[in-house]
């Protein structure tokens, strides 16, 4: 069986006409089974590398940090679950290609 390592990068998720993510896979060895929301969340910061159309209250573009990536955690569903959905997505179509 060949195993296709190059199957597993980062790729651009779209939410709507103008918010995408920039998303990559989460490595199953990381999940912590005694600590499950902490695991949500490592998941969520480990996934989300970059994003484009979130801007604050002023206009300005919401930096990708860590802060910003606990704010829409933590406060934000739709965007929260749309990253998870999306990650949950690419991991299934990258099982498929490694096996390939």
């Amino acid at each position: 069986m060949k195993i296709k390592k190059s199957a597993v990068k980062t790729n651009w998720f779209k939410y709507n006409e103008t918010v995408q993510f920039n998303l990559k896979p989460f490595p199953f060895s990381s999940v912590k089974v005694s600590d499950f929301d902490a695991t949500l969340w490592e998941q969520f910061k480990f996934c989300v590398v970059d994003w484009k159309g979130l801007e604050d209250e002023d206009g300005k573009k919401l930096k990708c940090d860590e802060e910003n990536k606990q704010f829409i955690f933590d406060f934000v569903p739709e965007l929260r679950e749309h990253v998870f959905a999306s990650v949950r997505t690419y991991n299934e179509k990258i099982y498929g290609e490694i096996k390939n």
